[in-house]
């Protein structure tokens, strides 16, 4: 049901972020029944305290300078916009323009995702049938999951922080409606044979029989082995986040069974195949005989492998998991996890590495092509992060192969094992460390923007060589992963799975307030242990602390250090910080105990 006429939205779209009123102002109580605990003690200003505040502070400033150079006032991309999975497309832009919710989500200044969603609701009219025409239905109109994912992770973030906005919650039960088959303008989802029609999905539907020019023309013989991709694939589970977060904003039952209908699926193909999950179904919903091929497959050379081939069960399983509270979902992830470090080899340097590709020959290629090291880490990391069991720790904890997924420069993800360790105890420098890592990273991106703007002869080439250079704007995985002990959600769509999340009840607002910060030093099945920190030295702050980014877990007791237990069941407690103060805290909860919301504590009935 549509809460506003479309007119309407578009003209709050076009004045700025439509909040609830008070938002960004003071707040007057903690929601009804939540318990309050109060932390006295002054403790020493920790360094990592100190270097998270820092992070998230100059992440904004890397923001607005990225915003100077490469968006107009009104949001609109100062550079190209180019249909295709290349350089120069949408998905590129908000690849290395899309930090902004997650970052306010974890406490920084409102400014980057007030930039993220005026930039969004830009490229819909700059994309749109009266821009450039390479968005249809408000949507890219069609473009694999990969890259789309690329585009729309920020968006999936942006629930965190934006379910209260019209706008915001119209487009996204609008794409949802795109990919569970309710809506005929874009029938890319066929729910009687559980299968997506095509590798090519978007706002106008699936393209079962492609032509260079539905890739990226520009490219030419590139993308023939791209044309065959009337096909299913298990990239296209990163679809089922718009299921689950419609879920999570209506509560409608339907929505959920639809989603679960298709992972259940998936999860039978895999248990069928002797539990590795098949990179092809064909639209009758029925697995090849070669269950190795088709685009972004187990067997396509360069761009699949148990890259592509892990991204969208990595997302998927976690929406079931969070669905369902059912972590078997993750046993696919780990028979491949396990099949590519069973077929490990030395090269000639004496250096350890790990297979890619699959076929019915087996495992071969490298995962060092494309700075690929680190995908294995990250599955590990996640496939331990949702079962809890010792083996899975051990499974992570093994390999020794340690390398960034992605680019270089600017994506985040494959380093899990040094923080893991640090939740067994074995690797105490790993928070200022990886604090240390993030804020050099951001630093060069703010040197490179500035320079950029302050040289009229780079100025105006600046926004594309952004893209082509992946300069990006703003660092957070160990905030992440610190501040949330969760993992940190690749760049190609996943949701935020996590122990914890902070609010700030004096704003009303999402993110750790102002002078806070927060460190989880342990995991288990049962348990996770956080301090929390207030280094302003005069004025107390109060901390609303979830259970989880969905608030899908349940407290059950706080245990402070040297003080008494407090049982706490429910969602939520709230912490009051007097200056200076300090506390670390145990806490026991129920894993996935609730049904996910992404309702903000204060708009709960």
């Amino acid at each position: 049901m549509r809460l506003f006429p479309r007119s309407a939205l578009v003209a709050l779209a076009l004045v700025g972020l439509a909040f609830p009123a008070g938002a960004f102002g003071r707040g007057e109580a903690l929601p009804e029944g939540v318990p309050m605990l109060v932390a006295k003690e002054r403790m020493p200003a920790p360094g990592w305290a100190l270097k998270q505040r820092e992070l998230l502070d100059i992440s904004a400033e890397a923001t607005r300078l990225m915003d100077r150079l490469c968006f107009r006032k009104d949001g609109f991309f100062k550079g190209t916009y180019e249909h295709g999975g290349g350089n120069l497309a949408p998905d590129d832009v908000f690849e290395f323009a899309g930090k902004g919710p997650l970052l306010y989500a974890l406490g920084a200044d409102e400014f980057v995702l007030e930039q993220w969603w005026r930039m969004f609701r830009a490229s819909l009219r700059q994309c749109g049938e009266k821009g450039n025409g390479i968005f249809v239905n408000d949507m890219c109109k069609y473009l694999d999951w990969h890259h789309n994912a690329e585009h729309y992770q920020s968006f999936w973030t942006a629930a965190l922080c934006m379910a209260e906005d019209p706008l915001y919650r119209e487009l996204l039960l609008k794409f949802a409606g795109f990919f569970d088959g309710t809506n005929p303008k874009a029938p890319n989802y066929d729910p009687e044979k559980k299968v997506m029609r095509s590798m090519l999905t978007g706002g106008a539907g699936p393209i079962l029989q492609a032509e260079r020019k539905h890739w990226d023309a520009r490219r030419g013989p590139f993308w023939d082995a791209w044309l065959e991709c009337g096909h299913d694939g298990p990239v296209n589970l990163v679809t089922t986040n718009w299921g689950t977060l419609a879920y999570m904003l209506t509560g409608e039952a339907w929505r959920k069974r639809r989603t679960l209908e298709y992972l259940d699926a998936w999860r039978e193909r895999a248990r069928a195949n002797g539990g590795i999950i098949p990179s092809i179904v064909d639209n009758s919903g029925a697995v090849p005989k070669e269950w190795w091929g088709g685009v972004m497959g187990w067997n396509f050379l360069p761009f699949g492998g148990l890259f592509q081939v892990s991204s969208g069960p990595r997302a998927g399983w976690a929406n079931a998991l969070l669905l369902t509270g059912d972590s078997s979902y993750y046993d696919s992830l780990r028979t491949m996890a396990d099949g590519a470090w069973k077929n490990r080899k030395t090269d000639k340097r004496g250096i350890l590495y790990l297979p890619r590709y699959l076929n019915d020959k087996g495992w071969f290629g490298r995962m060092g092509d494309n700075s690929m090291e680190g995908i294995y880490a990250n599955v590990r990391a996640n496939v331990w992060l949702a079962t809890m069991k010792k083996e899975d720790l051990a499974r992570s904890l093994e390999c020794t192969i340690e390398g960034r997924a992605g680019h270089e420069d600017f994506h985040e993800g494959g380093l899990e094992g040094r923080w893991i360790r640090f939740l067994q105890g074995d690797n105490p420098e790993w928070p200022e460390k990886a604090l240390d890592d993030n804020l050099a990273r951001v630093r060069r991106q703010i040197d490179w923007l500035g320079k950029h703007l302050d040289d009229p002869k780079l100025r105006e080439d600046g926004p594309d060589l952004w893209i082509q250079w992946r300069v990006g704007a703003g660092y957070c995985a160990s905030l992440v992963q610190g501040m949330t002990g969760g993992v940190m959600p690749l760049w190609h769509g996943q949701l935020l799975m996590s122990r914890f999340r902070y609010l700030d009840p004096a704003r009303r607002r999402p993110g750790i307030p102002p002078d806070c910060a927060a460190l989880v030093d342990s995991l288990s099945n049962d348990h996770a242990s956080v301090t929390l920190v207030n280094l302003h030295p005069k004025e107390s702050r109060e901390v609303l602390v979830q259970a989880g980014a969905y608030a899908e877990h349940r407290f059950l007791r706080v245990i402070p250090d040297g003080g008494k237990p407090r049982e706490v069941e429910g969602g939520l407690f709230a912490v009051r910080l007097d200056p200076g103060a300090g506390k670390r805290y145990r806490v026991e909860m129920k894993r996935y105990a609730n049904s996910p919301t992404l309702a903000l504590p204060w708009t709960r009935k």
